[in-house]
């Protein structure tokens, strides 16, 4: 899991969590705000005083998730100094 703080403009994955319905799902973080309740309306259940983040595009499966039930995912820019893949060895063509 990234120690980063989540922000809005994040990429994350909904990893944990009671609410099984959402659970894999991805979504891009619009704002970070705390809500008295959360509803899902798959499964009904309801939670209470969850500080939450908002899907930038509204109306997708998920439309807000607690933070503490999410994961970042880091941008492509972050991992590229992280692991160069090793050159494959050049082979000779056949005269």
């Amino acid at each position: 899991m990234s120690t980063d703080a989540i922000q809005p403009g994040d990429l994350v994955c909904v990893v944990r969590g009671s609410c099984l319905c959402i659970r894999g799902h991805f979504f891009r973080v619009g704002t970070i705000l705390r809500a008295d309740a959360c509803y899902c309306r798959a499964c009904a259940i309801t939670r209470f005083d969850h500080v939450v983040a908002v899907n930038a595009n509204p109306g997708e499966t998920v439309n807000a998730a607690p933070l503490e039930w999410l994961q970042r995912i880091p941008p492509l820019s972050d991992l590229e100094h992280a692991h160069q893949p090793e050159a494959l060895p050049h082979e000779p063509q056949p005269a």
